[in-house]
């Protein structure tokens, strides 16, 4: 496993959960001071010259999450453009989806596979997401299509779920009275 690949598909999921158990607060998603200090300990050499984040808000209060300070409302990205890649599997970008409401964090890669290929992934602490192939793109293009397609195809999908567990309480319950 290389040194990216830890950080992108290991390290950044266990923030996001300790985020969302708030055992750690949002800004730690964007703390390198932090990172730099944990993975000491799993003796990672990441060029963190070459890594960056932003946060994108449409509040204009991304100061205030980064500083871990203030109310946070709203829903956030945060984008990170990952070191260069050495070896695949690795991430390009990655996109935190963060719904303050919700406490909901949904987080997306920009990857590549061994033949070169390009994949948008998700990730969990625990589970790892392929929506599919897509030919290369800006990171302005990722976010967008993050924002318009997988955010909402979430939605539709939890819709479905919802609407799955209705019919069966509903047949089951059909079948009781019988």
């Amino acid at each position: 496993m290389s040194q990216n690949y830890f950080l992108e598909f290991r390290y950044i999921p266990s923030i996001i959960d300790r985020c969302k158990k708030g055992i750690l607060p949002f800004n730690a998603l964007t703390d390198i001071e932090l990172w730099k200090k944990e993975l000491e300990q799993f003796d990672c050499e990441i060029n963190w010259d070459e890594l960056t984040i932003e946060i994108l808000d449409e509040l204009g209060i991304a100061e205030n999450l980064r500083l871990g300070t203030g109310h946070i409302i709203g829903e956030y990205y945060v984008i990170y453009t990952f070191p260069a890649i050495t070896v695949s599997p690795e991430a390009k970008y990655g996109v935190i989806r963060y719904n303050a409401e919700k406490n909901l964090f949904e987080y997306y890669t920009f990857e590549s596979d061994m033949s070169g290929a390009w994949y948008i992934g998700g990730q969990t602490l625990d589970t790892h997401y392929n929506y599919g192939q897509h030919a290369d793109m800006s990171k302005e293009e990722f976010v967008t299509f993050v924002k318009n397609n997988l955010v909402t195809s979430n939605k539709y999908r939890a819709i479905i779920i919802v609407s799955v567990i209705i019919i069966i309480t509903f047949l089951i319950s059909i079948m009781l009275i019988k």
